[in-house]
This record gives structure tokens, sequence and C-alpha cells, in this order.
């Protein structure tokens, strides 16, 4: 059995198409491959036949540090922070953290649970609190990228932390076995530390990550499904 891909490391964008890839199996992402996935889309691969996960399939929101609006496999962007003495902004996606107060730090952006709170500005995010809210439901009925982190407050004369980038959407389905022995990462990015006083971006949630094979699957102990909000 050979595998699809021969690089080490693959970049995969789904903004300009819609994140679908129909392959025919046996389909094999071989333990020295990492799939880094970006793009405005979720990735939804269906495989027909037997598909084998020894290497990577990562689709990690960015860090803030990285102040970057680009989404990732249809995670949210995080909020840029503050100019000194300004609120952060709101980061992107269903449910994004806040921005911050001046010198205080952004929200979480939520997803399976709620965002974790930052400097809360009176209501200036509609939905209420300043970390953003539940959503999506335990069956992952719809495959959606994680939300991005607020931005923080600046400080007097210092700039603040962007937050962080939602995790990316994974729809990873064959007609046969799944077997996963590697990896499969949806990771919200971290928030980046604000300057002086500034305040720190908020952490990205993790995105959707669906794993299915319609006769079996396997998942060998220790093989991180890894979909945990950044810090």
């Amino acid at each position: 059995m050979s595998p699809i891909f021969a690089q080490v490391v693959l970049s995969l964008s789904t903004t300009g198409n819609p994140g679908l890839l129909v392959l025919p199996g046996p389909v094999v992402v071989p333990p020295d491959l990492e799939v880094q996935v970006s793009g405005s889309w979720p990735l939804r691969v269906v495989v027909l036949g037997d598909f084998y996960i020894a290497g990577t399939i990562r689709a990690d929101g960015r860090p803030g540090e990285a102040h970057s609006l680009e989404p990732t496999a249809g995670g949210g962007a995080g909020g840029p922070g503050g100019a000194p003495g300004q609120t952060g902004f709101r980061g992107l996606g269903h449910w994004p953290g806040c921005g911050g107060a001046p010198g205080l730090g952004g929200g979480g952006a939520g997803f399976g649970t709620d965002g974790g709170t930052g400097g809360n500005y009176w209501g200036f995010c509609a939905q209420g609190p300043d970390g953003g809210l539940t959503g999506g439901d335990a069956l992952l009925s719809q495959t959606r990228g994680g939300a991005g982190g607020g931005g923080g407050g600046g400080g007097q004369t210092s700039p603040a932390g962007w937050g962080g980038g939602g995790g990316g959407g994974l729809y990873l389905v064959c007609t046969g076995t799944l077997t996963v022995t590697g990896t499969v990462s949806a990771r919200g990015g971290d928030g980046e530390a604000g300057a002086g006083t500034a305040g720190g971006g908020g952490g990205g949630s993790g995105g959707a990550s669906r794993v299915r094979g319609l006769a079996d699957v396997s998942v060998q102990r220790g093989a991180p499904i890894d979909v945990g909000g950044g810090e």
C-alpha cells in the first residue's frame, strides 16, 4: 500500500474551494508527514475505503503573536489588541471572545464550553459576557471551526496582545475502517501577552473534529485527537 503523500510537510488550503476531498481508498497519511490545513472552509475528507492516519493532520488556530486575520480551516481569527489606552477588538467566528477594556485581558472564545472571562467592558459585546458562549452540539451535526479570542486592552503607553485564532473544522470519514495511530489536532491558538501594563489576548477555541469509519474506527491508545482551547 503506497502513501498518497510524499512530502514531509504538506500545506493544504480550503480557500477558494468548498474544502471537500473525495478520495478512492485505501488512503494513508504516513508517520513522517504533517498535513497543515488553512483556509476559509472546514476540511472534509471522504475516503471510499479504508483510511489510515499514522502521521499528523493539523488545523490549529494561529497564535496571537502571529498578528494574523487569516482563518484556519474555517476557524475565526483572533481579535487585534488595543492601542495604548484603547479597547481590544472582538475575535471572529461563531462564539468569539470580546475585547478587553484598557489594561485588561481579552475574553476567551467559546465552543464546547464558555470561553474564559477577560476584562469586562460593560456590555461591549452584544452577547453579554466577554467570554464566548457555548455552541454546537455533541453529535457535531455541523462541522465548524472554533472562534478567535478577544484582543487585550491597551496599557497607558503600551499596546495589548492579540487573541489566538480558532482551530479549524475537520470531518474525516471513510466507508471502511478508519485507523488513527498518529495525531489529529484542531486546537485553538494561544493569546499573546500584552506589553507593559497592557492586557493579553484571549485564547481561541478548538474546532469541531469528526473522525468516523462506517465499518469500524480504531484509535490507538495515546493517539491524540486534540480540540482544546488556547490559553
